[in-house]
C-alpha cells in the first residue's frame, strides 16, 4: 500500500520527515529503510558540521538546511512549514536520524492511527525500559505524567520522537519553541483542540549514537511550557469517526 512512489485508489500520500544534527553513521541508512514504506524522506539538517545533509540526499531524501544548529523543534518547524506546502500529504511520519527508530514499524503507526481513529499517534517504548538510560527514565515518566494531566488523555511516552501526525492537525498548532520542548508542546496544542492522541508500543532501542537530550535543561524546558497551559481549559477529545478510519 505504501511503496516507494505508488499510490492506488484510497490510499494515503504520506512521507517521513527527519531532523538530523551531525548522524553521518546513520542517516543513510535510515532515509533509505524509511523509502522502503513512504513515498517521500524530507530532512532537515540542523547547522550539522559533518556531511550528514550530503548522505541523505545521495540516500534520496530532500534535504532542508539550517546554517546553525537552531534545535529540534527549529528543524521540526522547518519541516513541517515546508511539507505542507504541498497539498499533497495526508500525515507524516517523524523519526530520529540516529537508528534509534525502526523505520519497519512505520505500516504499524499508519494502520494504527487509521483502525484507532487518532490524530497523532506517538511511540511507546515504557514498556521495556531496560535499555533506557536512568535519567531519561526519570524525566520521561515525569513529563509524561504531567502531560496526561494537562492534556486529559494519556501520554505513555512523551519524549519519543517517533510519531504520525496528520497534516491537518499541524496546520492547526501554534508551535512556538525551538528545542526538545517542541514535541511535548506539540502533544499539549493538539489535545486541547480536542484532537485524540494514541501510543503505539515499539522497541526501546539505545545504541552507540551520542544523545543531544539534556536532562536537566531540557526538563525546565518543558516545565516552562507545561506552565502556560496550567490554567488554559482542556477540550474534550473528538470521538472516532467510523466514517474516517480508512483515512488520514
Amino acid at each position: 500500500m505504501f511503496g516507494e512512489g505508488a499510490r492506488q485508489e484510497g490510499d494515503v500520500e504520506v512521507c517521513a520527515l527527519i531532523p538530523v544534527y551531525n548522524e553521518a553513521p546513520y542517516i543513510e541508512k535510515v532515509v533509505k529503510g524509511c523509502l522502503k514504506h513512504l513515498i517521500a524522506a524530507y530532512v532537515v539538517d540542523d547547522g550539522s558540521t559533518d556531511n550528514s545533509g550530503e548522505l541523505a540526499r545521495d540516500a534520496g531524501a530532500i534535504v532542508m538546511r539550517h546554517p546553525i544548529n537552531r534545535g529540534k523543534g527549529a528543524a521540526l518547524r522547518m519541516g513541517f512549514a515546508h511539507i505542507m506546502k504541498d497539498e499533497r500529504w495526508d500525515g507524516i511520519v517523524v523519526l530520529d536520524g540516529d537508528g534509534q527508530h525502526d523505520w519497519e514499524e512505520i505500516p504499524r503507526f499508519i494502520s494504527y492511527l487509521q483502525k484507532g481513529g487518532y490524530d497523532i499517534v506517538v511511540g511507546n517504548r515504557m514498556r521495556d525500559v531496560r535499555p533506557m538510560p536512568l535519567s531519561r527514565k526519570a524525566t520521561n515518566c515525569l513529563s509524561s505524567r504531567i502531560l496526561s494531566t494537562l492534556t486529559g488523555q494519556k501520554i505513555e511516552d512523551s519524549q519519543c520522537g517517533f510519531r504520525f501526525v496528520k497534516t491537518e492537525v499541524l496546520k492547526k498548532l501554534v508551535l512556538t519553541t525551538t528545542k526538545f520542548d517542541t514535541e511535548s508542546e506539540m502533544l499539549v496544542e493538539a489535545a486541547r483542540k480536542g484532537f485524540r492522541v494514541g501510543n503505539l508500543p515499539i522497541p526501546t532501542i539505545y545504541g552507540a549514537e551520542k544523545s543531544y537530550f539534556r536532562p536537566l535543561l531540557d526538563t525546565l524546558r518543558f516545565l516552562r511550557v507545561a506552565a502556560k497551559y496550567v490554567f488554559r481549559p482542556r477540550a474534550t477529545p473528538r470521538k472516532a469517526d467510523p466514517e474516517r478510519k480508512e483515512r488520514c
